[in-house]
């Protein structure tokens, strides 16, 4: 069931990503034609939620702060309020404000509230030390897997050439060509 959460949590970011680049670099475009918009189907996004939701994540962070992993979840049985709370707790840096972090466990706390239509993310130490401090941020484990697959599907597609030991001599096969 974890690897659902973190599987969906990592598709949700990599879409979340891919829609801000979108809208960063694109250009302005021009009013589509009435005809055009008549074919164009639009995705609408999820309704804002009419009630409050309440969810929790208590995660381990390394001793630059950011989260290692998670270690459980209290959601709130909206998979996509979940989705989102879940991916954003695998982002998540908790430091001081001065910039300092301490290695431990933490709870993340999000509270939504349908009548302001936030989201409120707190956070609690619950225990400092017994981590990792020296592990890998979790993001940076997940971009190293995606980097490493993609890899190895460039591999598959364009395999490297075969050795070219067991060709005979140039010199043997071509004939020396005639002088004028």
């Amino acid at each position: 069931m974890n690897d659902e959460r973190r599987a969906a949590a990592l598709l949700a970011l990599i879409v979340w990503c891919a829609l801000g680049a979108d809208v960063a670099n694109a250009a302005p475009t021009p009013v589509p034609s009435p005809v055009a918009t008549t074919y164009r189907k639009t995705v609408k996004p999820p309704p804002y939620p009419t009630k409050p939701m309440h969810a929790a994540y208590t995660v381990e962070t390394n001793k630059e702060g950011q989260v290692v992993r998670v270690r459980s979840a209290e959601t709130s049985k909206d998979t996509w309020f979940d989705t989102m709370t879940y991916g954003n707790s695998l982002q998540a840096f908790i430091r001081h404000p001065d910039g300092t972090a301490v290695a431990g466990v933490y709870k993340l706390i999000y509270d939504y509230s349908p009548q302001t239509k936030k989201v409120t993310r707190n956070v609690e130490l619950l225990q400092a030390g017994g981590v990792d401090p020296n592990a890998k941020g979790a993001v940076y484990v997940e971009l190293e897997k995606d980097a490493k697959w993609h890899a190895e599907q460039a591999a598959k597609a364009h395999p490297a050439p075969t050795s070219n030991a067991k060709l005979p001599d140039f010199s043997q096969i071509v004939s020396p060509s005639p002088k004028p």
